[in-house]
């Protein structure tokens, strides 16, 4: 959904929320510090969900084109 723009807030808010417990419950146990347990990649995506989620579809989205 996120791909496609459509529903794109709750996507991202959900997404989000999903990448910030796959790192406290995989990565977190290890060290905290994410570039030394290998969980940069989900604190990225995190903060990418969030700047989506706030930021909310652009013109190019399924959200746009339906006229949402």
């Amino acid at each position: 959904m996120l791909t496609v723009g459509l529903f794109i807030r709750p996507a991202a808010f959900i997404a989000s929320g999903e990448m910030a417990f796959a790192y406290f419950m995989v990565h977190a146990k290890k060290i905290f510090y994410p570039p030394l347990n290998g969980g940069d990649a989900a604190i990225q995506f995190c903060f990418v969900c969030l700047f989506r989620f706030f930021a909310g579809p652009d013109v190019f989205s399924l959200d746009a084109w339906l006229g949402r």
